[in-house]
């Protein structure tokens, strides 16, 4: 499968992700959008990953790429306002991060620390990296989702 995923951040990459690809010998590409790295055409891939990072969807005047992606997924998906999706069984959304690793939320706490304010939804950094045994529980529910799609894949062609 041809699977190409979108990076905002250069700490934030694909974590726990990266090992379900080389088991499963899928063909990764990816782009840097930090980097301004150009997107591929819709058709060039099966799958869709976008990373998170630290941008709104209003934040265009400070990311200069934010508006292009923005058409990109739309011409990748039909927007939704669900937690998580599976568009056209190719585009799978979820606003939570199962890929993460100890490494990418220690990343991620350095990097955006500022963002941890204490409000009602938004964990501290002692919460966050407390129990790393929570990242092995949620990478294995990441690679069941990831098999049981690559499954579905396979069975329609």
């Amino acid at each position: 499968m041809n699977i190409h995923y979108l990076q905002h951040v250069p700490f934030e990459g694909l974590g726990r992700i990266d090992r379900w690809l080389e088991a499963g010998n899928h063909q990764l590409t990816g782009t840097q959008l930090y980097r301004n790295s150009p997107l591929p055409e819709v058709d060039d891939f099966d799958w869709l990953i976008v990373m998170g990072g630290p941008m709104g969807v209003e934040d265009e005047t400070k990311y200069s790429w934010l508006k292009g992606e923005k058409e990109f997924i739309h011409q990748s998906i039909a927007a939704c306002s669900n937690q998580g999706f599976l568009f056209d069984n190719r585009v799978l959304e979820l606003q939570f991060h199962l890929e993460t690793t100890p490494g990418i939320a220690r990343a991620l706490v350095n990097n955006c620390r500022d963002e941890l304010d204490g409000s009602r939804y938004v964990q501290s950094e002692d919460e966050i990296l407390a129990d790393s045994k929570k990242f092995s529980r949620i990478n294995q529910v990441m690679v069941n989702i990831l098999n049981c799609l690559e499954t579905h894949s396979a069975a329609k062609q």
